[in-house]
């Protein structure tokens, strides 16, 4: 190999070298993460570093979708609730694997939010961000029907999960949801409602009766 072949192959090298290292150095905040929560996460955390990194797993997935032992005896019945009063509730223990009550074992139902942004989390989650008319946010999480599993919300989840892909609402949509309450201290840092039970599209509709394709008039679906 001539020195202008050797020079272009060392550089290649150099940058492969690099690109490892800059690699390494994004896996090991993750890591110390994931250490830290083996022995604390029972405790609340400040931190925001999401673990739900795989699919079909992650931070407290038990109580997230539904397979903790808790889940089957909750009343599913939905309670009127606003983004503010469920900003409003912090918690300050966090079971691994149970629900801290009154918070996670109530289904909530949030009326005429704004959806602002949607994402797939790697966990498989669709992941909704939604505005209320004062600007306060809070996100919801809408789980893929493949992981629950023995999930007592499964029949909810799959349903929801139809409707948004049926539906696929764009931005400035107005949703009704309701919810199961999830505090996610290590997401979004606060209540969220993880999984999503029933949802429809449009002003003042009942998300328990459009969750499965039902759609009100095009005339009230966006603000």
């Amino acid at each position: 190999m001539g020195s202008a072949g050797l020079q272009v192959a060392v550089f290649g090298d150099k940058q492969r070298g690099d690109m490892h290292l800059r690699r390494i150095a994004l896996v090991i905040p993750a890591v110390l993460s994931i250490l830290v929560c083996l022995s604390s996460c029972g405790r609340v955390s400040s931190t925001k570093t999401s673990l739900d990194v795989t699919p079909c797993a992650g931070y407290r997935w038990p109580v997230k979708i539904g397979i903790d032992r808790g889940a089957k005896s909750m009343n599913l019945t939905s309670q009127m609730t606003t983004i503010a009063a469920l900003d409003g509730i912090a918690l300050t223990h966090l079971p691994l694997d149970s629900r801290s009550v009154p918070a996670e074992t109530t289904v909530y139902e949030l009326q005429n939010v704004i959806l602002l942004e949607t994402d797939i989390q790697p966990d498989l989650d669709y992941h909704l961000i939604v505005r209320d008319k004062t600007g306060k946010r809070i996100t919801l999480e809408s789980p893929d029907p493949s992981c629950p599993g023995r999930s007592a919300f499964a029949k909810q989840i799959a349903a929801v999960r139809h409707t948004l892909d049926t539906l696929k609402p764009p931005v400035g949509t107005v949703l009704n949801v309701t919810g199961v309450g999830f505090y996610d201290a290590l997401g979004s840092g606060g209540m969220e409602l993880h999984p999503l039970l029933s949802i429809c599209v449009g002003r003042n509709c009942r998300p328990d009766s459009a969750t499965n394709g039902g759609r009100p008039s095009s005339a009230n679906a966006h603000s």
